[in-house]
C-alpha cells in the first residue's frame, strides 16, 4: 500500500493466494453482516477486461495480459472498517499497518496472513471528496456478485470500478497508472466516459478524475487542485503534498493531518530495524524524518 512493503512467505502461487484472500474476506464479511466491495487486481480481469481477455485467449498481446497482483484490495464503509479488521483478526489475520500509518490520505490498512496474500482494507478512496459514508453507499449502487476462488464476492458496477481505477491512476503516475488510463478511458466509448463523468460529479471526484485524464487545468478553481497537481509531478516532495492536503482539507481534518505528517512512525522503524529503538536513536531518526519531509538537506 502506497509504497510500503510487508514481508511475505507465501507457499501458494501468488495469484491463487490473492484470489483466496478475496474469498476469505468476503466470507468473513458475510458472516459478520458487513458490506465489502472487491476492487482492482483480479477483479478487473473478471469484469472490465473479461471480454478482451476472452477474445485473445492465450495469444493475448502485452496490453491485455492478465494482471499480477501482490495483494487483495477491498473497500468498506468507514463505519464498518474497524469491525472488519477485528473480524479478520479473529480468523487468523494480523494488522501490518493501520489506517494512519500509510499515506496522508489515511485511507487503507493492511492485514496479513501466514498463508494468504495481504489485504488492503480501504475505508475511503482518495480522490472522492464526498462524505465517505455516503460515497460508499453510492459506490454500492449496481454492485453484483461474481465468483472469485469459487466464492461469490461483491464487486462494484463497471462505471464505479472504472472511476476507482482512474482515481488510483491519478496517484500512480506512469506505468500501471498510464496503462489503466489508456485501457479504461482512452479506449472506452463516449457513453462509458460520460457515465464515469456523471458518477465523478455525484461523488465530488471531478478533480482527481481530471488529473487522471489530463484535464487538470479545467478545475484550477477547486480547493483540491493543488494537491492533485503535486501528485501528478513524478518528483513531488512531501512538503508539496502536505501543502496540497492542507489547502484541500476541511477544518476538522487539519489537526489530524498535521499530526500524521509531523510525527515519526516509530512502529514502522522498529519493524525495519527488527529491534526496540532507544531514545537517542528515535530522536536522531526524528530529525532526519523532519528534514526529509520538509525538503531540507541534511
Amino acid at each position: 500500500m502506497d509504497g510500503m512493503q510487508v514481508e511475505s512467505t507465501l507457499a501458494l502461487p501468488r495469484d491463487v493466494a490473492v484470489a483466496l484472500s478475496h474469498a476469505a474476506v468476503q466470507a468473513i464479511a458475510d458472516q459478520e453482516r458487513l458490506t465489502v466491495l472487491h476492487i482492482k487486481g483480479p477483479i478487473v480481469d473478471a469484469t472490465l477486461r473479461a471480454s478482451a481477455l476472452a477474445r485473445y485467449g492465450d495469444d493475448e498481446p502485452s496490453e491485455t495480459r492478465r494482471r499480477h497482483s501482490i495483494d487483495a484490495d477491498v473497500l468498506v464503509a468507514p463505519s464498518q472498517a474497524r469491525s472488519l479488521l477485528d473480524a479478520m483478526t479473529r480468523h487468523g489475520w494480523t494488522l501490518a499497518w493501520d489506517f494512519d500509518e500509510g499515506s496522508l490520505f489515511a485511507h487503507a490498512a493492511t492485514m496479513q496472513h501466514r498463508y494468504l496474500a495481504h489485504v488492503d482494507v480501504h475505508r475511503w478512496f482518495p480522490g472522492i471528496e464526498m462524505e465517505p459514508e455516503l460515497a460508499f453507499r453510492t459506490l454500492t449502487e449496481g454492485a453484483r456478485r461474481i465468483d472469485v476462488a469459487e466464492y461469490p464476492c461483491l464487486v462494484p458496477s463497471d462505471d464505479a470500478h472504472r472511476l476507482i481505477l482512474l482515481l488510483h491512476a491519478a496517484r500512480s503516475g506512469g506505468g500501471a497508472g498510464a496503462s489503466d488510463v489508456t485501457q479504461l478511458w482512452t479506449r472506452s466509448t463516449s457513453e462509458q466516459q460520460e457515465a464515469v463523468r456523471r458518477l465523478a460529479e455525484d461523488l465530488d471526484a471531478r478533480v482527481a478524475l481530471a488529473a487522471a485524464i489530463d484535464e487538470l487545468d479545467s478545475v484550477r478553481h477547486h480547493r483540491s487542485y493543488r494537491l492533485w497537481r503535486a501528485l501528478q509531478r513524478p518528483q513531488h516532495t512531501h512538503r508539496e503534498v502536505l501543502v496540497g492536503h492542507l489547502r484541500s482539507a476541511r477544518p476538522r481534518e487539519l489537526l489530524p493531518l498535521v499530526i500524521r505528517f509531523a510525527l515519526l512512525n516509530k512502529r514502522r522503524m522498529q519493524r525495519q530495524s527488527e529491534e526496540s529503538l532507544k531514545l537517542r536513536e528515535t530522536l536522531h531518526a526524528y530529525r532526519v524524518w523532519v528534514k526529509r519531509r520538509m525538503g531540507v538537506d541534511s
